[in-house]
């Protein structure tokens, strides 16, 4: 997957569709390719994450990442947030908190935590990489 074909493409929607994304985003190197899953899209009021954030490395199509859902402090749960931990899409692994709000991390790729990028309690951006995964 060292570019951004339209297997990649469909594996992203797919997973979107699967877990009530309203919209996606993808990076893979210099490519990138967003789309809105339009207004019937099963988006629950309590999921407060709406975009669905992929990327792959286009030097190791074996990596991905889980990016910060949004702008605010971070705050990692025990649980898939470790190093050596396998986490599954979908799965939420911490969450984004920024003026009483909070916004799961919720994984958008499945595999084993390679790095965790940030510490507990770090100001992140929208987009940044939190865990750096190899992918299942």
């Amino acid at each position: 997957m060292s570019e951004l074909g339209p297997e990649t493409i469909r594996h992203a929607l797919s997973l979107a569709r699967d877990n009530g994304f309203g919209k996606v985003k993808i990076k893979v190197g210099a490519h990138r390719f967003s789309a809105s899953l339009g207004p019937d899209a099963d988006i629950s009021p309590a999921n407060n994450l709406t975009t669905a954030v992929v990327e792959v490395s286009g030097s190791d199509p074996g990596l991905g990442y889980v990016l910060s859902p949004a702008v605010g402090y971070v705050r990692l749960k025990d649980v898939g947030a470790k190093v050596g931990d396998t986490i599954e899409a979908g799965e939420v692994i911490g969450e984004v908190a920024a003026l009483g709000l909070s916004n799961d991390i919720q994984s958008t790729v499945s595999g084993q935590v390679i790095e965790v990028m940030v510490e507990d309690g770090d100001q992140v951006e929208y987009g940044q990489e939190i865990l750096k995964v190899a992918l299942s």
